[in-house]
């Protein structure tokens, strides 16, 4: 699923937003582009674009992935962007009881 994944622009999308050359869906093809830097997750493009819907952000990037300009890889437990990975909830009641 597209929010479980991290994006990186390929040197493809990079030119493609220097050039100007993204083809139709141009608008919102280089707002993503212009987005995403290195690694980039889903949250962080959902966040740039809140008027659209997850379905139609996760459509657009696979479009672009599909293209060539975007590439896509799933997330790892390092990059947990609300930090609920790194404990349980156990560990949390034995630090509050201590």
């Amino acid at each position: 699923m597209a929010k479980e994944r991290i994006y990186r622009r390929t040197h493809a999308g990079r030119e493609a937003l220097v050039n100007g050359d993204i083809g139709a869906g141009g608008g919102e093809y280089r707002r993503i582009l212009m987005v995403i830097h290195d690694d980039t997750h889903f949250d962080g493009v959902r966040a740039a674009m809140p008027q659209y819907g997850d379905a139609l952000i996760s459509r657009w990037l696979r479009e672009l992935e599909s293209r060539g300009l975007l590439e896509s890889f799933a997330e790892a437990a390092e990059q947990d962007l609300d930090f609920t990975g790194n404990f349980t909830v156990a560990q949390l009641l034995q630090k509050q009881r201590a």
